[in-house]
């Protein structure tokens, strides 16, 4: 298994990619597309399948793109997590012998019903609504009963306001033509709070107060309802404008015990339980310090235990809605020792101070930016603890810590994401001497 999701076989020497392919398989299929060093397999027949299969749990899975692997076992996927991640630091970091742990499993019950977020793309066919996930590769939209990895709570809202759209007079958006009002749904939920905050992406404005009255009615857990307005004809999601119809713009989660004030578009971990584990393991081992940054802070889910440890946390982040979310946790909590600065790391980077005791970073899937790192590297931070979501970036970066003096004391895998091939990566670099 590979980075991706696909199934890795050969086939006279060239490597063959076959999507929903598992260990142990052996298929004949038809090559949907090829390159000189490798091609894409689409399966049609299979002469022997893997004893790492299980039945999948979902209707629409192997049509919908959303989860890549619940035919796999949760045994196998944690351990082919893991191959992942060392595969990577092998041919990107070019090291063989690094000290990574097995794949900490999502907290049971939680292979299924973990999700506290969806954003759910809608389309309109055959005289109804289709809500759903795309088909892998493409933006057509698969439709859906409910989603087996969504938190209950979030299905039974699917399933209330697809019954509500169809009373509705709302156009549902066409992006081959451009026409249309609504794009896309999106539900988040505290997992530890039961707060859940509704919100409808559209072409211009279309969400109703009375509409959104009755969303809010379907559930007492519902504390507001938003809309974003995202003009453009264009892939991104999101648009810059978002208002609140009813209740409040932003719901609330407890991890451990600390309270977080999550925003519509701020981000947060989408497996609560796992990010508690993963928390409760860090911070055990977290010694008393001067300095700490915590850059890419988002909402603040690192820096409020960092400041338990810390007697200065320096909290860097960008995105506006974060920021406020940031600086309104920092505030509930009482920490007068986190400093809040707006605006991208590599900016705030050659202004931290001069002795830094840890730098915390989790950045987006592209990984550190060049400049950071050199800054890191010119600073000769002592620890950096690094939360990765892409495994390739990870090695990629450590690669250049490495070279550059670092050693890497401790890599753990941690699946936040049970059923895809997704893998948050904790690793903890040390500088050496």
């Amino acid at each position: 298994m590979v980075e991706g999701g696909d199934g890795l076989g050969y086939f006279r020497d060239k490597a063959v990619f076959v999507p929903l392919g598992a260990p142990g398989d052996v298929v004949m299929g038809v090559v949907v597309k090829e390159t000189p060093d490798w091609m894409t397999l689409e399966p049609r027949k299979a002469l022997t399948l893997s004893p790492e299969r299980v039945e999948p749990s979902c209707e629409v899975f192997g049509r919908c793109g959303g989860c890549q692997w619940q035919h796999l076992s949760y045994g196998a996927q944690l351990r082919w997590k893991k191959e992942i991640v060392r595969e990577a630091f092998a041919r990107i970091a070019g090291v063989r012998e690094i000290p990574i742990e097995d794949t900490r499993p999502s907290p049971t019950p939680f292979p299924f019903l973990y999700r506290n977020k969806a954003i759910i793309p809608l389309a309109w066919r055959d005289g109804r609504i289709l809500m759903g996930f795309y088909r892998r590769g493409t933006h057509e939209v698969v439709d859906a009963p409910e989603c087996p990895v969504l938190a209950g709570p979030l299905n039974s809202l699917w399933h209330g306001i697809r019954a509500l759209l169809a009373e509705e007079p709302i156009t549902v958006y066409d992006e081959r033509r451009h026409f249309g009002k609504l794009r896309h749904l999106v539900l988040r939920m505290g997992m530890n709070t039961g707060e859940i905050l509704v919100g409808f992406v559209v072409k211009e404005p279309a969400i109703a107060r009375r509409f959104a009255e009755k969303v809010r009615a379907l559930s007492p857990r519902v504390v507001g309802v938003f809309e974003n307005i995202n003009p453009r004809k264009t892939n991104v999601i999101f648009g810059n404008e978002t208002r609140t119809i009813t209740g409040q713009g932003f719901f609330r989660e407890r991890v451990l015990h600390h309270a977080y004030r999550v925003s519509a578009l701020s981000f947060f971990q989408v497996n609560t339980p796992a990010v508690e584990a993963l928390i409760r393991e860090w911070q055990a081992d977290l010694p008393e310090m001067d300095t700490a940054v915590d850059a890419y802070a988002g909402v603040g889910l690192f820096s409020l235990f960092l400041a338990e440890r810390a007697r200065k946390v320096i909290a860097v982040e960008m995105a506006t809605p974060s920021v406020l979310d940031l600086e309104a946790n920092v505030r509930n909590a009482g920490l007068p020792n986190v400093e809040v600065r707006v605006g991208p790391v590599e900016a705030h980077a050659p202004d931290f101070p001069e002795k830094v005791d840890l730098l915390v970073v989790d950045p987006p899937r592209q990984g550190l930016e060049a400049r950071v790192l050199a800054e890191v590297i010119r600073r000769r931070i002592p620890e950096i603890h690094y939360l990765s979501c892409k495994p390739s970036t990870l090695a990629r970066d450590a690669r250049v810590l490495l070279e550059a003096g670092y050693e890497l004391v401790r890599l753990t895998p941690w699946d936040f994401f049970p059923q895809t091939h997704h893998v948050e990566t904790f690793a903890r670099f040390r500088r050496k001497g």
